[in-house]
């Protein structure tokens, strides 16, 4: 298998393991504490009619600090394209609001932010600008998961950008 296949075939298996969904009561996440995830991100740029990739694959590391008023920090890292070619740079994670009266079968519960400059394979340059929606899965908060919204800028062009991502619990304190 190549590395592209590896990370989505990873990917598939832990999006599998929390079937079927199970929320977390965002009333129940903890309020003091930081927790470790690790997991993957999942995206596909809008346009396929020009020189960029059509995805941007990789995995994650995040922190949560669940007292902080922004409680989100980490990166997606090790970034490959449609094809499996490394991307060089990375997304940064930030800022992350819970909205503890939510209700997630509903509405994202968790936002957060990322950020980059990526280089592809043909050195073009891509910004990225996103904004990531989910909850925390499982009465003991053992996941995160949602959707990747935002937009890619090449050469002076937005184009938009979704996906998923999911991450699990590695570490609590």
């Amino acid at each position: 298998m190549t590395e592209l296949e590896v990370l989505n075939a990873s990917a598939n298996s832990l999006i599998l393991s929390f079937q079927p969904i199970d929320f977390t009561d965002p009333s129940l996440v903890p309020t003091f504490g930081t927790a470790e995830y690790a997991g993957y991100f999942l995206g596909q740029l809008a346009n396929t009619n020009d020189d960029l990739t059509n995805s941007l694959s990789g995995r994650m590391a995040m922190q949560v600090e669940f007292a902080a008023s922004e409680m989100i920090s980490g990166t997606v890292f090790g970034i490959l394209d449609d094809n499996g070619a490394p991307v060089s740079g990375q997304i940064d994670l930030s800022g992350g609001v819970l909205l503890r009266d939510g209700d997630p079968s509903v509405d994202a519960t968790l936002t957060f932010t990322g950020d980059g400059v990526l280089t592809d394979i043909n050195s073009n340059t891509i910004n990225l600008a996103v904004a990531f929606e989910g909850d925390f899965l499982r009465d003991d908060f053992t996941g995160i998961a949602g959707d990747v919204l935002g937009r890619a800028e090449f050469g002076g062009t937005n184009q938009a950008l979704g996906g998923v991502f999911i991450v699990s619990l590695v570490d609590l304190e």
